[in-house]
């Protein structure tokens, strides 16, 4: 079978086309106005190529690609429809999303139409005053309450799952409630990217939520590290005033500790290890002495004397008394010194004798004789 030609010019423009963009995106166009798509692709132009094509030559494009593309086949799960439109752009695949998704438009949903995504009705008041519109709600699967004269949603309600079919009910409910699920717009289904496919899930990003979770994670992580002491430059500096204030801790609890102990070795020093009693004498009190190494004299009608205080007391009274007997040798010996030095000089010195007088006879008397 002869294969036409701008079949095959087809082909070589895709891989081409393929070669040259690094990321390739399969949008589903389905209930897409061509006023809207027009907009669209006047709005891309500059860093967008939109191209439509056959899907089973795209398919034939990428098979013979594969060997250069690597996992570019994964893309066929995609090509839902018999002419795709197809992005090839330079901005990756998330830019290019997020690009196409502030690019859509609004609008209510008609019977017949699959959901985009899942369409839930929140809980809350409406602007409705009771009547035949509670039968409506009802049917469509709400339950609802009057509060202050007005119609009351009393739970968020899943009305469609995505995929499934909008039902002529549905879409009533929803056009009453003011609901727009309907987007009109680009919607990508899945893109290529540097060997890596992603599916519209991955792409429709919430960056509020992923942000969040993002700075949720980093503070899980910086908690783990600090607690677990894995230093990195982002935890170093809490980690040493960490470290610094443990020591200080560590150190008072130890001189606490330290103080505590010598309170204690202060008590048990106070305490008595032997009683003396009031009639022991003081004689009994020094063989005690010896025997006890702290022990507590007690003298009766006076104050408790420790064994510690009365030998310093006795040492002290040593002390003088030797004080005192080296004073009086020394006393002494000066004395000693001056009568030998006197003697000396008297020695030295000639002797002179008297004359020999000799002395009258006393009369003795009888009364003398009486008084001897």
């Amino acid at each position: 079978m002869k294969v036409q030609e701008w079949k095959k010019q087809e082909v070589e423009s895709l891989k081409n086309l393929i070669l040259e963009y690094p990321v390739l995106g399969i949008v589903d166009s389905t209930n897409l106005p061509s006023m809207q798509l027009q907009k669209i692709r006047f709005k891309l132009k500059p860093d967008v190529l939109i191209k439509m094509t056959r899907s089973r030559l795209l398919k034939l494009a990428i098979e013979q690609l594969k060997d250069k593309k690597y996992g570019i086949e994964k893309l066929n799960e995609y090509l839902r429809h018999n002419i795709p439109i197809l992005l090839f752009s330079k901005k990756d695949s998330f830019r290019l999303s997020k690009f196409l998704i502030k690019n859509k438009n609004s609008a209510p949903a008609r019977p017949g139409q699959k959901a985009p995504n899942d369409i839930i009705i929140p809980a809350g008041p409406t602007e409705f005053t009771p009547g035949p519109v509670i039968g409506e709600l009802g049917q469509a699967g709400l339950k609802t309450a009057v509060e202050g004269g007005k119609i009351v949603i009393k739970e968020d309600k899943l009305i469609v799952k995505e995929g499934d079919v909008i039902t002529d009910k549905v879409a009533g409910v929803l056009a009453k409630l003011g609901i727009r699920p309907m987007k009109i717009g680009f919607n990508l289904l899945a893109t290529y990217d540097d060997g890596f496919v992603y599916a519209k899930d991955v792409l429709n990003l919430d960056e509020e939520k992923t942000m969040n979770e993002l700075k949720l994670a980093a503070s899980y992580a910086f908690n783990l590290s600090f607690k677990i002491g894995y230093p990195t430059k982002q935890n170093i500096r809490l980690l040493l005033q960490k470290a610094s204030l443990e020591s200080k801790a560590l150190e008072s609890k130890v001189n606490m500790e330290k103080i505590k102990e010598g309170q204690k070795m202060e008590e048990k020093a106070e305490e008595p290890k032997i009683k003396i009693e009031e009639k022991q004498t003081a004689t009994e009190v020094p063989k005690i002495i010896e025997d006890v190494e702290e022990p507590i004299v007690k003298i009766k009608h006076g104050p408790i004397i420790t064994g510690n205080k009365m030998e310093e007391e006795m040492k002290s009274i040593e002390e003088e008394k030797e004080k005192k007997d080296y004073a009086l040798e020394r006393d002494s010996m000066a004395a000693q010194e001056v009568l030998k030095r006197l003697q000396d000089e008297k020695l030295k010195k000639p002797m002179v004798t008297k004359p020999f007088k000799e002395k009258p006879a006393k009369k003795v008397g009888i009364k003398d004789v009486f008084k001897q």
